[in-house]
């Protein structure tokens, strides 16, 4: 069945079924692709100049950064066999949530991006990582960063808030801490200790690592990805199937509760009507 026929349908009988089938479609496009890093956060977290770092676009930026919402669509860049996804930022309006919630469908790693100085990870944001985590299926592929941590010492309180957050939805999961700063600092100066304390180059070992074990058998594992969406779209119209055929039990022994009430009163009628004409054969009679 066509793809458009089937978000017909869907809208009109199994809307909330939607995102099943937007993943669904995502992780089936992506067969036979490089391995997608799918980075994801609030707006002004970090997202752009961490790509930018991790992929040595310091000088030249080849994702924008500004301080007004820049990323509006999904940029991607294919590099040392990695594809980068950068996102919109999750807080500026309903388009660019959707617009990122599009990217994470791609995701066969998920890096999810905070800025220390925005103090602990807000409810809503909680609440969307958690979603994320239960749909993105493994938490051992999602990366936790935490950017602007030029300060750490002072501020290793939050830090440890944060930690404790993000590990109460992913256990395994240790956020790395960098400084986008630091490390353009040290590019442009050539000094090494400055990037090495940046934060950035343990974060790219750490995610080719994970890429190279992913690499191994990534189309299998989109293939079980891809069937698991289907059963739970399958799950999805089988009980809606259900309720359906609930509702039209319950309609029918409605009606035929209806049709008996009507024959009783009838039947009442009628023998009313029998009982008069025997009285008023009794009188004639008497």
């Amino acid at each position: 069945m066509p793809t458009t026929k089937i978000q017909t349908l869907l809208n009109e009988h199994l809307p909330e079924a939607q995102k099943l089938f937007n993943q669904f479609k995502a992780v089936k496009a992506n067969q036979n692709s490089l391995p997608k890093v799918v980075v994801y956060g609030v707006y002004n977290s970090g997202k752009s100049s961490l790509l930018n770092a991790l992929t040595g676009h310091v000088e030249q930026e080849y994702f924008a950064t500004r301080d007004i919402p820049e990323t509006k669509q999904t940029k991607t860049l294919e590099q040392q066999g990695i594809c980068y996804v950068d996102t919109p930022g999750l807080d500026v309006d309903v388009a660019d949530t959707q617009q990122a919630n599009a990217g994470v469908d791609q995701a066969d790693i998920l890096m999810f991006v905070h800025k220390l100085n925005s103090g602990p990870i807000q409810a809503e944001e909680m609440q969307t990582m958690q979603a994320l985590v239960a749909s993105h299926g493994k938490p051992e592929q999602l990366l936790a960063v935490i950017t602007g941590a030029e300060g750490v010492d002072e501020q290793q309180s939050l830090i440890n808030e944060i930690t404790s957050q993000i590990q109460s939805l992913a256990p395994s999961c240790q956020p790395f801490l960098v400084s986008n700063l630091r490390f353009q600092k040290g590019v442009r100066e050539a000094k090494q200790p400055l990037i090495h304390h940046s934060g950035i180059p343990q974060l790219l070992e750490a995610l080719q690592n994970k890429v190279a074990g992913l690499s191994e058998n990534l189309d299998q594992q989109r293939k079980e990805k891809q069937q698991k969406l289907k059963e739970q779209l399958l799950e999805e119209i089988t009980n809606r199937q259900d309720n359906l055929e609930m509702r039209l039990g319950l309609e029918e022994t409605r009606q035929q509760m209806q049709l008996d009430t009507f024959f009783n009163s009838v039947s009442g009628l009628q023998l009313l009507l029998i009982q008069h004409q025997l009285q008023d054969l009794r009188s004639q009679l008497g």
